[in-house]
């Protein structure tokens, strides 16, 4: 048990290698099936965290098997939800939203058996996360009743969780000062639960606002935090975020040869990860740099590349941002007829998803291509980017 606190203390704090090797050796020590059997979903928590997604699934398997070895009724529940949870937050991880949404549910319902609170609000996060990259309205009162949970029992680290997760559903619809408000009292629980990892999630997500608003001085100094805290606590998933986020503040501030590098440093992290979504995210974003340099025969390909699989995370808008990056590029190579189309298709997808910020970004890109009623697309998207406190935007180079 003194193995298994040391893990425990150690995972708190983001060192999540440590935190194996002391479980590690608590597994050896224990000889009962079931806490064995917790001590191997722990293992696997600390694998998913840095980003061993299949040494994670195959230890999670592991621990469902040695604890389906204790009979007696209800027993193991406490466990078995926790591994559904894990299994959850790994399938989210590889963008298998569905199976995440199934592992989550079936950890509430044990959980809601075992009359354990504290997995059952954070089964509703993990639940909650996947729905929003699908779209779902669903997400909103998952978390609503994960945060309601929380502070009837004080769990302050999963209330910073569900907070943060429900200012990025705000996030993508535009309500940005909400966002930020939630970011912010995550920051604050996190802390408050002595998760500095936590916390610096958060400022990379206030960051995030502050880039798209192009208050990229202020930003990057958060991002850059982001970067040295993950890196510090080995955790890869945070480290390839932050650098991403940097590679896109770069690329807006027309350092694009410094653009590349951290992009294509990204995409290879997410890579070797396994987590498709953000390549995908990576990769769009590698595209909509190549449009800011002009140089549009590369940026058609790349974006056309990725309109498949954008359209299946439709989750902040990033198959509106593909399509107008293709519609931007086809301008710059003076094909306007079919530019247009791929941005009006873009603007249809930004107000189907309600994702404010891609709509005010394609209607400024139809204004300066000159588009049809390009003088009222102008005004409504002013009006939309006034509302986001968008204080500057950078320049795409059109013919």
């Amino acid at each position: 048990r003194v193995l298994e606190a040391l893990g425990d203390m150690r995972e708190r704090f983001g060192a999540y290698e440590p935190a194996l090797d002391a479980y590690t050796q608590a597994r050896e020590a224990h000889d009962r099936p079931l806490d064995r059997a917790r001590v191997v979903a722990r293992i696997a928590h600390c694998l998913d965290r840095g980003g061993r997604y299949d040494e994670a699934v195959e230890a999670f398997a592991e621990a469902r098997a040695l604890t389906g070895a204790e009979e007696g009724p209800g027993t193991g529940l406490k466990t078995l939800a926790t591994i559904e949870i894990g299994l959850a937050s790994v399938a989210y991880r590889r963008a298998a939203y569905p199976d995440a949404i199934a592992n989550a549910t079936a950890a509430v319902d044990l959980a809601e058996r075992a009359d354990l609170p504290d997995l059952v609000a954070h089964a509703l996060v993990v639940a909650g996360v996947a729905h929003t990259d699908l779209g779902h309205a669903e997400a909103v009162p998952l978390f609503e009743r994960s945060i309601a949970i929380s502070e009837e029992h004080g769990l302050h680290r999963i209330r910073g969780s569900a907070l943060n997760n429900l200012g990025m559903h705000h996030y993508a619809e535009g309500r940005w000062d909400e966002a930020v408000e939630r970011y912010r009292a995550s920051r604050e629980a996190k802390l408050y639960a002595g998760d500095p990892l936590g916390a610096a999630v958060q400022d990379n997500n206030v960051a995030e606002v502050l880039s798209d608003q192009g208050r990229l001085e202020e930003a990057e100094l958060l991002f850059r935090d982001m970067v040295r805290v993950s890196r510090a606590a080995r955790f890869p998933i945070g480290a390839a975020l932050g650098t991403s986020n940097l590679g896109r503040l770069a690329a807006r501030d027309g350092r694009f040869a410094e653009a590349h590098e951290l992009l294509g440093e990204a995409a290879t992290a997410f890579s070797a990860i396994e987590a498709g979504r953000y390549v995908n995210e990576t990769n769009a974003r590698r595209a909509e740099c190549l449009v800011l340099e002009g140089r549009y025969s590369e940026a058609l390909e790349a974006a056309s590349a990725l309109l498949e699989a954008a359209r299946e995370t439709p989750f902040g808008g990033l198959e509106a941002l593909v399509e107008r990056t293709i519609g931007l590029a086809l301008h710059q190579a003076r094909r306007p007829d079919e530019g247009v189309q791929h941005l009006l298709e873009s603007l249809r997808i930004a107000r189907d998803l309600q994702a404010l910020y891609e709509e005010a970004l394609t209607l400024r890109a139809l204004a300066d291509t000159k588009a049809p009623d390009a003088d009222a697309r102008r005004a409504e998207s002013d009006a939309i980017l006034a509302r986001l406190g968008v204080v500057s935007l950078p320049k795409v180079p059109l013919p």
